[in-house]
C-alpha cells in the first residue's frame, strides 16, 4: 500500500508539474497574444491616420485638379480674346493700307473679304474661307477667271508677307475651295473674260 501511496504522490507532483508547466506555458501564451493585440492595435491606428491623410491628399488632389481645369479655361479663353484681338488689329491695319490705295468702297470691301477668307484659310477654318469667299463674288471688280486668279494671287502674297509659303495645290484640293469655284463657274451674274 505504501508502494501505491508512493506511487499515487509521484504521479500527483507529475501531474501537478505539469499543470504547472501548462499554466506556465498558458501565462507564456497570454503574454504573446497581449503583445500581439497591442501591436494589432498600433497597426489599426498606424491604419487610420494613413487613411486620414490618404483622404486629406485625395481632397487635396481634387481641389489642385478644379482649380488647374479653371486655370486652363480662364487660359484658353485669354486665348481665344488675344487670337480675336490679334485678327482684329492685323484687319484693320490691311484695312488701313487698301483704303489708303483705293478710295472705292466695295473694292475695299472685296478686298477685306479676300483678307478674311485668307486669315481663315490660314487658321484651319475652311468654312468660314468658303462663306468670306462666296460675299467676295457679289462685290469682285474682276471677272470669273481673273477673281479666281486674284484670290490665289492675294492668299500667296498675304502668306508672303507674314513670312509664311502656302500650298496653293493643297489649297485647291479643298471641298471648300472647289464648291466655291463651282459656285463662280456656275453664276451667270459674272462675265468671263
Amino acid at each position: 500500500m505504501h508502494q501505491k501511496s508512493e506511487n499515487f504522490e509521484n504521479l500527483l507532483q507529475e501531474t501537478q508539474e505539469e499543470l504547472a508547466q501548462a499554466n506556465f506555458q498558458l501565462h507564456r501564451n497570454h503574454c504573446y497574444f497581449q503583445q500581439y493585440q497591442a501591436q494589432a492595435r498600433q497597426a489599426f491606428t498606424l491604419l487610420q491616420t494613413s487613411q486620414a491623410q490618404l483622404h486629406r491628399t485625395l481632397a487635396l488632389l481634387q481641389t489642385s485638379q478644379a482649380q488647374l481645369q479653371q486655370a486652363q479655361k480662364e487660359r484658353e479663353q485669354y486665348q481665344s480674346q488675344l487670337h480675336l484681338m490679334q485678327w482684329e488689329l492685323e484687319r484693320s491695319q490691311f484695312q488701313l493700307a487698301i483704303v489708303s490705295q483705293t478710295g472705292e468702297p466695295s473694292l475695299v470691301q472685296y478686298k477685306l473679304l479676300v483678307w478674311d477668307a485668307w486669315y481663315a484659310y490660314r487658321k484651319g477654318d475652311l468654312a468660314r474661307m468658303s462663306q468670306c469667299l462666296h460675299q467676295a463674288v457679289k462685290c469682285t471688280p474682276f471677272s470669273k477667271t481673273k477673281t479666281v486668279s486674284h484670290w490665289l494671287n492675294s492668299f500667296a502674297q498675304l502668306s508672303l508677307n507674314k513670312g509664311e509659303s502656302i500650298d496653293i495645290q493643297c489649297l485647291s484640293n479643298t471641298s471648300e475651295w472647289k464648291q466655291v469655284i463651282d459656285r463662280i463657274v456656275g453664276s451667270p451674274k459674272m462675265t468671263a473674260n
